[in-house]
């Protein structure tokens, strides 16, 4: 949860301070939801859950009931009209975040399903970014980002045009930890995302973690419980990691890997004296561009070395009147690239352009003017 351009840093902090007041809370999370489902429904015909939840028994199964509250438990189960998982949602904002529940499963089918989603990424189906299965038979942890989710694979699986190669690599977005999960006994689970990590805890017990560069997505803006079959929930809470400031500009000055385009348009911006409103703004815009030109190059397999030797040749065409085209498929050839690498090594730029316009539009008129020039290269 990231203040507005609109809200001072001041007075984002205090609404944070009075949307938690009475929860405990260490001081680097900030309480996102929690329900304990201690109420009854009005009616037993249709979902009527309250409390921000959604489901998608309306799309996926005919608007039959799927969700059931009752002795200060929540029910989740798959109607038998139902063309798709049960799918259980909670809006939420947040990058990293700590999940904390109580789940019981019955039967050696059923399981519970955790996504966490940003239903405004286009790369992916559904704004499905990662995943956490817990199953009798062991967990399974997705970086759907970059794996099974990914719009361009799941394109070409669902046209049966994805190839072996393809299906291969997407394994190396996944784990799967063998743990044994007793049925019809409550478990309590602590599901964490910092980072690229996610990390579970199974009563009490440290189980594992996995990973994934798609699962440090900038921002997410829901949760999804899902279920196959079945799966019963309580005491649900989620929390945003790493979000209260301590002071007016603490989330301005956090620390934050910037790409060399973006360190080096920061020093000029720091140079008009921006205000914390605007610093904090401009590093979101700076994680957002890190996070889509590390998605770009993992796919295509461009490491350090690769970088280096682009650089290198980069800075010679620069000195040629090649343009366009041309100047793109001379680096392909010098680099000894293919044809992938090349394509994301040009979107980069564009991307830079982007993200250098998006971040000088966050000035107020009079900083633009004062802001320094940038010095041409000899």
């Amino acid at each position: 949860m990231q203040p507005t351009s609109w809200i001072p840093s001041s007075l984002f902090s205090l609404l944070l301070v009075l949307l938690n007041a009475g929860s405990a809370q260490s001081e680097d999370s900030v309480l996102l939801f929690e329900d304990t489902f201690e109420r009854n429904e009005s009616q037993e015909e249709v979902d009527e859950l309250g409390n921000k939840w959604g489901t998608n028994s309306k799309k996926r199964a005919g608007g039959n009931k799927q969700v059931d509250l009752g002795d200060g438990t929540l029910r989740i189960f798959r109607h038998k009209t139902a063309d798709h998982a049960v799918s259980v949602v909670h809006p939420a904002a947040y990058k990293d975040c700590r999940v904390e529940l109580k789940f019981r499963l019955d039967n050696k089918g059923d399981d519970l399903g955790i996504d966490f989603a940003d239903m405004q990424c286009k790369e992916v189906h559904a704004g499905h970014i990662c995943k956490i299965y817990f199953r009798p038979e062991g967990i399974e942890i997705l970086d759907f980002k970059l794996g099974r989710m990914k719009k361009a694979f799941r394109d070409a699986v669902r046209a049966g045009t994805a190839t072996d190669e393809q299906k291969e690599a997407v394994k190396k977005y996944q784990t799967s930890i063998p743990y044994k999960i007793k049925l019809k006994d409550w478990h309590s689970a602590i599901v964490t995302i910092v980072g690229d990590t996610l990390a579970v805890e199974l009563d009490g017990k440290k189980i594992g973690s996995f990973a994934s560069p798609g699962m440090d997505h900038p921002q997410k803006d829901m949760i999804r419980f899902s279920a196959r079959k079945e799966v019963w929930l309580d005491d649900v809470r989620m929390s945003a990691l790493n979000s209260i400031t301590s002071s007016d500009d603490s989330a301005a000055t956090s620390e934050v890997k910037h790409l060399f385009v973006a360190k080096l348009l920061l020093r000029r911006m720091e140079a008009v004296d921006l205000t914390p409103t605007q610093l904090a703004a401009f590093n979101e815009l700076s994680k957002e561009l890190r996070s889509q030109i590390d998605t770009m190059r993992a796919e295509v397999g461009i490491d350090k070395e690769a970088i280096k030797r682009r650089d290198e040749v980069y800075s010679e065409l620069k000195k040629t009147s090649l343009s366009g085209d041309a100047f793109w498929a001379e680096l392909q050839n010098q680099g000894g690239f293919t044809d992938g690498q090349r394509d994301v090594f040009r979107q980069t730029q564009e991307r830079y352009t982007k993200f250098k316009t998006e971040a000088i539009a966050l000035l107020s008129k009079e900083q633009k003017a004062r802001l320094p020039k940038l010095k041409k290269r000899k």
